[in-house]
């Protein structure tokens, strides 16, 4: 993620908080008293590229009040489908 806001201030929100935890709300031992909920908040600030594994680990972008702007791309390791 390239973020492309020249004038964010942390009123705007929008902030990507990346997981560091191989928990996810269905697994079984979520509830545990062992659950570690590590996390990162990582402000969309313009310039800034983000890099990470959108499979491996758990992401969200949270409650945005101003306009957010960015730039996603997705790299795959999967040959394409042919016939498509």
């Amino acid at each position: 993620i390239l973020y492309l806001n020249p004038t964010w201030e942390p009123s705007h929100g929008g902030c990507l908080r990346l997981h560091f935890n191989n928990h996810h709300d269905n697994d079984d031992d979520a509830s545990d008293s062992n659950h570690d909920d590590s996390y990162l908040d990582v402000a969309p600030q313009a310039g800034r590229l983000v890099i990470f594994s959108s499979v491996h680990m758990k992401h969200a972008v949270l409650p945005t009040f101003s306009r957010r702007l960015a730039c996603s791309m997705w790299i795959t390791l999967n040959p394409p489908l042919r016939g498509l």
